[in-house]
């Protein structure tokens, strides 16, 4: 996908999909841990080879309150 302005809107759309599946799963896990334990993985910035990935953050500022 290109990283153009015009492309803000698909980009978005890609996103919230993601974001929405990604919950789901996790909405069908069965597990008595604590949530954010859980999560924290993704937590977590990589590096890969020279690249950072960005950090998937998916309760964003919402975390504080679980």
């Amino acid at each position: 996908m290109r990283k153009s302005v015009d492309d803000i809107k698909r980009r978005a759309e890609v996103s919230t999909r993601i974001v929405e599946h990604y919950a789901e799963a996790l909405a069908l896990t069965n597990v008595q841990e604590n949530f954010i334990n859980l999560i924290q993985p993704t937590l977590t910035r990589m590096k890969v080879g020279h690249q950072k990935i960005r950090v998937l953050d998916p309760l964003g500022k919402d975390r504080e309150i679980l």
